[in-house]
């Protein structure tokens, strides 16, 4: 698992990091997808990777905070078996943007853009499973998700 800051996840202003990275609070990128407020992760260097930062989304109403440790480990899955893809963010401060949904355990109508121009990282992480915990928000079981997140790097953890 990738290490996170503080506790395993450094909580940063979700509203504040995402216009950091150019995108509004409540974007979407599934015209179906509502997406509720954003948080910020900031990851430690590890497996070959730099330190990187996350905005993460989830669907509106669904509580983010226990799905921040699976949903960035396959990300972090993802970014280690594409050092293509994360020398180009690295060296040109571009941001990537992943966009997805969870269906049946497995991620699902993937998007990526930014700096994916081999396709690298869709095809790491299209189809990919993914363990969520069954009982997310009030209770509530929620078996579909739709989740959006920029990576950007050249992020210095504290």
């Amino acid at each position: 698992m990738p290490p996170f800051r503080s506790m395993n996840v450094l909580w940063l202003c979700g509203v504040t990091l995402l216009g950091a990275l150019g995108c509004k609070s409540g974007a979407k990128a599934h015209e179906d997808a509502q997406y509720g407020e954003p948080v910020g992760i900031q990851m430690e260097a590890s497996g070959g990777l730099p330190a990187f930062e996350v905005a993460l989304a989830v669907t509106r109403g669904v509580v983010v905070d226990p799905l921040v440790p699976p949903i960035t480990t396959v990300i972090h899955q993802g970014l280690v078996a594409c050092p293509r893809v994360v020398q180009t963010a690295a060296t040109s401060g571009q941001v990537i943007q992943i966009a997805f949904s969870v269906r049946q355990g497995h991620l699902a109508k993937l998007s990526v853009s930014g700096v994916e121009s081999d396709g690298c990282l869709a095809q790491m992480l299209d189809g990919r499973s993914i363990q969520l915990d069954d009982k997310v928000g009030a209770g509530r079981a929620h078996p579909e998700l739709d989740v959006l997140a920029q990576v950007r790097f050249g992020a210095k953890a504290p």
